[in-house]
């Protein structure tokens, strides 16, 4: 399980729904204080000092996933 809380007050639950090859993709089963989304995901792959992460939504207005957000992150010593 996932959550996500953000200063607005927007609160996600997510469960694990894949995983194969480091690429884990999370979709959501609850989304509160949002009256414009129906439901997201996020995945996240990793590969040795990256993760990739990619925050997919739905909406009412476009009911298909959309991307919303893409980042790289990288681990540095």
């Amino acid at each position: 399980m996932l959550h996500s809380v953000q200063v607005g007050g927007r609160v996600e639950q997510y469960h694990l729904t894949a995983n194969e090859d480091n690429r884990f993709t999370f979709d959501s089963t609850a989304i509160e204080v949002d009256p414009k989304a129906m439901r997201s995901q996020r995945i996240f792959t990793v590969a040795g000092d990256n993760i990739h992460y990619e925050m997919n939504m739905a909406t009412h207005q476009s009911p298909e996933f959309q991307n919303h957000l893409k980042a790289d992150l990288r681990r540095k010593i």
